[in-house]
Formats: C-alpha cells, sequence, structure tokens
C-alpha cells in the first residue's frame, strides 16, 4: 500500500467514524447523562450571560470549562447545546480515527498494520461507548492524541513553534479535563530526558515554562473555584472503594476491551498476562538482536508509555480516594489508543526480526496481519451490537425510551407545580421540562443510623422554609447515595399527588 492510499483510507475511515456516531445517536440525540445535564445547563447559563452556573444555580466547579464553553459558542451561531454535543463529538471521533493512524505512521513502517491500527481505533467499542454520549472524554482523547502527534516534531525538530504547540494543548485538556494534569506531568518529563539538547539546565528551564504555559488557565480556573466555594474543585466525598476494588475493576475493564466479558475474570487477567509477558520477552529480545543491524529504525513510543503509566497511576489514586464510583471504561477510554500502538510497534518488531534471520519473509507477517484481522472480528461484533442498541433504544441515559417515553415526564411537561420541587433525578427533571429541582436527601457520614437521622432531620428543617414542596420520585435508574422513598416516608409525611408505573409525585408535609 502507497502513502497517498493509506492517507485515503485513514480519512475514509474517518469519515466511517463520524457516520456511525451519528447512526447512534439518530434517535434521540446524544446520551445524556447526569454530567451530561450539568455541561449543558452551563453552556445556556453561559448563553444567557450568567456565567459558569449549574441548573440550580451553583457554580461550576467539579469540571473544567472548556466543553460548556464549546457548547454555548456553538449556542452563538443557533445550534442548540445538545445537538452542538451531538454533531461535536461524531467529528471528533472521526478526528481522532485519523490522527490516531498518523500517530501510528510515526511509529510502524508497515502501511498495512498502520491501516488495521485505525480501523480497531474505528472499531473501538470504549471509544464509541464515550463519544455517543454529551461527555468531555471526546475531546480530552483528541488533545492528548495530537499533543503526542505535535511532539514528535518537538524531538526532532526542538523548534518554539512545535514546544508552544504541546503547552496549548496540555493546557487546553487541563481545562477539558482535572485529569490532564497528567498530560502535564508526561510533557515535563519528556522534555527533561527527551528534547535533543545536551544542556540539562536549558531542558529543565524548557520544561518549567512549559508547566508554566500549561497550567496558568487552569490555576485561574482553580482560584476562582475557590473564591466561589473555598475548594480547588468542589466538594468530593471520600470514596467507599479500595484500592484492590480499584485496580481489579481497571484490570476487568482492560482485559474486556480484547477478550469476551464471560471468560471468568482470573482466567481473562492470567491468559492475557502470560501472552502480554511472553510477547514483551520476544519484543525485548528482537530490538536487542536487530540494534545492530537497524540503524534507522524509528523512534519507540516510550513518550506514550509514559503517559499510560502516569495516568493511570492519577486514575487509580483518585478513585481511590475521592469518587463514589470504580474505575470504568469512561475514565480508561483514552489509553485504549496507546494500547493499539504498543501492539503494533510490538508485531512489525517481531516480524523485522524475523525477516532478518529468515530468507522466506512472508509466512510471518501473513500470521500477524491474519491474527489482527481475526481479532477484529470481536470489537466488530461489539460495535456493530451497541450501535443496533442505540438505534432502537437510544443513545443512553435520558435520551433512551425508557426516559423519553415516561408516563411521569409526560405528566411534569404538563403540570407545572407551584412550589419548591424535590426529586431523586433533580437533573432529569431540569432536562425535560426545563425547570429547576433539588435533590432529595444524600447519605452522609458513616451511612449509620444516627447519621441517617440527622440527614432526614435537616432535610425536614429544610422544608419549613418552603411554602409548598413537591417530591418527584422516579423508579427509573439507581441512586445508591440517596436515601431510598421508604427511608423519606419514615421521617416526612407524603402525600401522594399522582402515581405512574414509574414513579409518582408526592406532596411534602
Amino acid at each position: 500500500m502507497k502513502e497517498g492510499h493509506l492517507r485515503a483510507v485513514l480519512i475514509i475511515l474517518s469519515l466511517m467514524g463520524v457516520a456511525l456516531i451519528l447512526m447512534g445517536t439518530s434517535r434521540y440525540g446524544a446520551g445524556v447523562s447526569p454530567d451530561a445535564v450539568n455541561y449543558i445547563s452551563v453552556a445556556k447559563s453561559l448563553l444567557s450571560g450568567n456565567g459558569y452556573l449549574l441548573y440550580g444555580g451553583a457554580p461550576l466547579v467539579l469540571a473544567p470549562p472548556l466543553f460548556p464553553t464549546i457548547l454555548a459558542l456553538l449556542g452563538l451561531i443557533g445550534i442548540e447545546p445538545l445537538i452542538g454535543a451531538r454533531f461535536l463529538n461524531a467529528i471528533i471521533f472521526g478526528s481522532i480515527i485519523l490522527i490516531s493512524g498518523r500517530l501510528f505512521r510515526i511509529y510502524v513502517r508497515s502501511n498495512m498494520l498502520v491501516m488495521l491500527g485505525a480501523v480497531a481505533v474505528l472499531l473501538s467499542v470504549p471509544l464509541l461507548q464515550v463519544s455517543i454520549m454529551a461527555w468531555t472524554e471526546p475531546l480530552f482523547i483528541l488533545l492528548v492524541v495530537l499533543f503526542f502527534f505535535c511532539l514528535q516534531r518537538l524531538l526532532s525538530e526542538a523548534r518554539v513553534f512545535p514546544f508552544f504547540l504541546i503547552s496549548v494543548l496540555a493546557a487546553l485538556s487541563c481545562l477539558q479535563r482535572y485529569a490532564g494534569i497528567a498530560l502535564v506531568m508526561t510533557g515535563f518529563v519528556i522534555i527533561i530526558f527527551s528534547v535533543p539538547k545536551n544542556i540539562f539546565l536549558h531542558k529543565l528551564k524548557c520544561g518549567i515554562i512549559f508547566c508554566a504555559v500549561s497550567c496558568t488557565p487552569i490555576f485561574i480556573w482553580f482560584i476562582r473555584n475557590y473564591i466561589f466555594t473555598s475548594t480547588l474543585t468542589g466538594y468530593r466525598p471520600l470514596s467507599s472503594y479500595t484500592l484492590r476494588q480499584n485496580i481489579f475493576s481497571m484490570l476487568d475493564v482492560l482485559t474486556n476491551w480484547f477478550v469476551p466479558h464471560e471468560i471468568p475474570f482470573l482466567i481473562r487477567v492470567a491468559g492475557m498476562g502470560l501472552i502480554v509477558s511472553a510477547l514483551a520477552i520476544l519484543i525485548l529480545f528482537s530490538r536487542y538482536s536487530l540494534k545492530r543491524h537497524d540503524e534507522e529504525r524509528v523512534e519507540r513510543p516510550w513518550a506514550e508509555g509514559v503517559f499510560v503509566l502516569v495516568y493511570l497511576i492519577f486514575l487509580i489514586f483518585s478513585q481511590t480516594r475521592f469518587t463514589l464510583q470504580l474505575v470504568d471504561y469512561r475514565y480508561l477510554a483514552p489509553v485504549y489508543i496507546f494500547i493499539i500502538l504498543f501492539m503494533l510497534v510490538g508485531a512489525e518488531d517481531i516480524s523485522c526480526w524475523w525477516n532478518a534471520r529468515v530468507k522466506n519473509k512472508k509466512p510471518v507477517d501473513r500470521i500477524i496481519i491474519f491474527a489482527f484481522c481475526f481479532w477484529l472480528i470481536y470489537p466488530f461484533v461489539g460495535v456493530v451490537s451497541r450501535v443496533s442498541d442505540y438505534i432502537k433504544n437510544g443513545a443512553g441515559g435520558y435520551n433512551t425510551v425508557a426516559w423519553r417515553e415516561s408516563p411521569l415526564v409526560e405528566w411534569l411537561k404538563t403540570h407545572p407545580l407551584d412550589g419548591t420541587i424535590y426529586s431523586n433525578a433533580a437533573d432529569a427533571v431540569y432536562f425535560f421540562t426545563n425547570r429547576k429541582a433539588q435533590w432529595s436527601p444524600f447519605r452522609s457520614g458513616s451511612w449509620t443510623a444516627e447519621s441517617k437521622r440527622e440527614d432526614l432531620l435537616r432535610f425536614k428543617e429544610t422544608l419549613t422554609l418552603d411554602k409548598k414542596a413537591y417530591l418527584v420520585w422516579f423508579d427509573i435508574g439507581e441512586r445508591g447515595m440517596l436515601y431510598d422513598i421508604r427511608d423519606l416516608r419514615s421521617a416526612i409525611e407524603l402525600k401522594r399527588v399522582t402515581v405512574f408505573t414509574d414513579g409518582a409525585v408526592y406532596l411534602l408535609k
């Protein structure tokens, strides 16, 4: 395959990626989770001239400002934020495929392997899952891939423009997700150890400048957050999950990307571990053997390896300390592309080692291509299955059949409630009716009986400030941090207003 043909194939695959996301979001639009409701409400607040405020009036602090800002900018040209999120993430997914292919080409000589790597990105279930939602992950992933693509220019030229470019990309990644700090840390390490300058003090100076440029925007945002909330990133309750649980969850997700989930967890982890270890030994041996014979070998992707390591450590630490859910596909999605890159580089290393010693060079190349194509059947089936489900039932969250055809939601749209609204899905009330709602009581403390009594007592005292208050209770979905309806009934009188198959409305007394 010629270079021009490869570029054409990458463009075609990227357009297919755009079409795939548009198909998956064709029924109701992009998937909408509680986080997505926050982004959309902030974008609408910006368009109204009220600043970075959530639908309840509180300032945005739990997330950085870039994504809702972009949605608001789209709103200025007449594109409603949720519609904008759908088309934005579709274009971003296509761009991820294109830039990933270009990144693969830097490290991999075989155009066929590069093409297969791009196909693997197109058929990536985790990238599909985050791209059909109105989430921040797709743009974050694109910024990360662009960072490493531009980093290669800096490592080869050591000029001002690529240095400035990677600094801006790192800054934007921090403004897109707080986890972007892992990219800043990686960039600093790469500048110190890889930039082609012999003077350490010069490289240290460049590293400090890089960090200053990258961190200044998010540092300003942190100051703003502290002024409003006395916290840098908002209140985050201590996690109820252990380090061991998060590591196991991470391994479960990562292995499921490459082998079916039906295979027991321990077998998956052990089997994948043995395969990876054997391949790593073979790759290291082949690289050592070829070192004296291949003076023009391309650089190895060790910078990307540093990022994966730093990012995973940052992710596990933050999930263990400050969040109430385990590491899942959403947070791990950024490392998928680099795992594919490592697979491609390893496959080519093995191929080069074989070709340097055996006259008949075709068998191992064909085996590698066949094995990769055979594995692609697995993600292909997964993508087809999920896209079919998205077309039938909606992309996810509040943009699914269960919520869109909810009798309770339909009743709320036509019956304005003349009082304060509390709900176990306050974001859903806002999303469907554009009315503000307060959350029903959250669990706090140690979840003991005493803690429960204090939480419900505080809520009861809050109700005395309302002239009239309603509880909109949905039976759709689970929210483990909220007290259930039985807990509320034990402390507060609930007068039933109306009941549906998926929930009810109560007057609080």
